[in-house]
């Protein structure tokens, strides 16, 4: 009995502890429809640029699902499809687990880069640029 106490006190405090201490990011979302315009040509796909107030800020950028599976990458600017790069950031993401494909950029430098998405409904290349706020 008091082992299965001590066992449910730990348990709860653990997860008290965790949810409290959560970190907060500020979430950039990208619609499907810019993707697609991106993708096709047919709409504005101007590069989305990202200010943040200190380097050190917590910033995800999140795009949609783009079909059973969708695979993004992240590479520096400008980039090259026939050259073999190495992606500063990559995931894969699978439709039946319900988490939006995401990228977690607080350790990404000020500069332009590239997101390559892969999918069977949606995909292409897009252009972000972050910026960090100078104080005057």
């Amino acid at each position: 009995m008091f082992d299965s106490l001590l066992y449910i006190f730990i348990f709860l405090n653990c997860s008290i502890f965790s949810y409290e201490n959560e970190e907060k990011f500020r979430e950039i979302n990208v619609p499907a429809e810019y993707i697609e315009a991106c993708e096709t040509g047919e709409g504005e796909c101007l590069p989305i640029i990202i200010q943040r107030k200190t380097t050190n800020e917590k910033i995800k950028l999140v795009m949609p699902m783009g079909g059973t599976f969708t695979s993004i990458y992240l590479y520096d600017a400008p980039y090259n499809l026939d050259e073999k790069a190495n992606p500063l950031l990559e995931g894969t993401y699978y439709f039946q687990d319900k988490e939006r494909p995401v990228f977690n950029l607080t350790e990404i430098k000020d500069g332009r880069y590239v997101v390559h998405m892969l999918a069977c409904g949606l995909g292409g290349f897009f252009s972000i640029e972050l910026k960090t706020e100078t104080k005057k």
